[in-house]
């Protein structure tokens, strides 16, 4: 569809919702595209952070009318993409933020970062509502699952935790023994989907926690 000259130096993240798509990099912004458009020139240019953006994400509930940041000195920030301005500032991570994801249903976003701790907060407060630990290792993915109640994270040494957000507690993880690099759901069936950086891709079923099956990729 087009290639983009997105950012002064290095880009770290990348999210899309809809005709759009954003980007986040070591430029300390977020550039804001539109997905068909032949004008190398972002539609918003989000500025506030001082650190490198390394996550980004939209929130699906408002149909891209709010984007979310982190940066590389642990704080999250929150634009309305109607007029590029910051609405809410987190800054309780004490390092980078790696992940984030909004909940489908509720006004809630889940961060991650290289201190360990999962941070659920509620766009409406300043502080978070809750923090959840029990990794070891920096955060490397998080996602929300169909299940309203479940949040799913992955870290850098391999290990999966599914999580019970109305009890705050792990209820089932796996050790996969390399880094986490992405997770998706089915958009219906609690099947998740989830890849490391050893070229493995593993498909589970979240209601048995069963491994379904294991696909390798190897380079063409």
């Amino acid at each position: 569809l087009g290639e983009f000259y997105a950012h002064n130096e290095d880009i770290n993240c990348a999210c899309i919702s809809g005709p759009v798509f954003a980007t986040g990099g070591n430029d300390c912004r977020v550039h804001v595209w539109k997905m068909e458009s032949k004008k190398q020139k972002p539609l918003k240019v989000l500025v506030g952070h001082s650190k490198p953006v390394h996550a980004a994400q939209f929130d699906s509930r408002v149909n891209c009318h709010s984007l979310a940041a982190g940066s590389a000195s642990g704080t999250i920030r929150l634009w309305s993409l109607a007029n590029g301005k910051v609405t809410s500032l987190f800054a309780e991570h004490r390092a980078c933020v790696t992940c984030l994801d909004f909940h489908s249903s509720k006004r809630i976003i889940s961060s991650g970062g290289f201190d360990t701790n999962i941070k659920i907060w509620d766009d409406r407060q300043k502080g978070s509502i809750m923090t959840l630990k029990d990794h070891k290792a920096e955060l490397s993915v998080l996602k929300h699952s169909p299940d309203p109640s479940i949040l799913v994270s992955g870290d850098e040494n391999g290990i999966v935790k599914i999580w019970d957000l109305d009890n705050q507690k792990v209820i089932h993880e796996w050790n996969l023994k390399s880094k986490i690099t992405s997770i998706a759901f089915h958009p219906s069936d609690m099947v998740m989907a989830c890849s490391t950086d050893q070229k493995i891709i593993r498909i589970f079923d979240l209601d048995s926690y069963e491994l379904l099956t294991t696909s390798t990729v190897n380079p063409a």
